[in-house]
């Protein structure tokens, strides 16, 4: 899991972290910010794709670090993953339908990233942005 988030981030020309639990914590991160930007860019087809595509990359390395040998959760999360990489990859030009994938695909990957934060980092709240 380690090297998948360490790939992930050097084609993102992000610095390796040196705790492999914080960069699962900046995919989720990365995942959703690209997913605001797709949705900002609803009505450029391109732009909108090239946005979805890093998201739906993101969300490949967060599912491919998933230990499944951990038993049913591990399972279930593994099968979300897919779910909303699926629903991104079948996005069109239906602009309703797209902004509606995209938000429940937000909604879904910041709960999971809250919870990642709890659980696995100890934080009560998501790390805030330094400007």
């Amino acid at each position: 899991m380690y090297q998948a988030g360490v790939s992930a981030y050097r084609r993102l020309e992000v610095n390796t972290l040196d705790d492999p639990n914080k960069i699962v914590y900046k995919l989720f991160e990365r995942a959703v910010q690209e997913l605001r930007l797709a949705l900002n860019e609803l009505d450029s087809p391109r732009e909108r794709n090239r946005h979805l595509g890093r998201a739906i990359r993101l969300v490949a390395e967060l599912q491919a670090g998933v230990n499944l040998e951990a038993g049913e959760p591990a399972e279930f999360l593994f099968a979300l993953y897919g779910a909303i990489i699926r629903a991104l990859s079948r996005v069109d030009g239906n602009p309703e339908e797209a902004r509606e994938t995209i938000e429940r695909s937000i909604r879904y990957l910041a709960e999971l990233q809250k919870i990642w934060a709890r659980s696995v980092l100890g934080r009560n709240k998501p790390e805030e942005k330094k400007d």
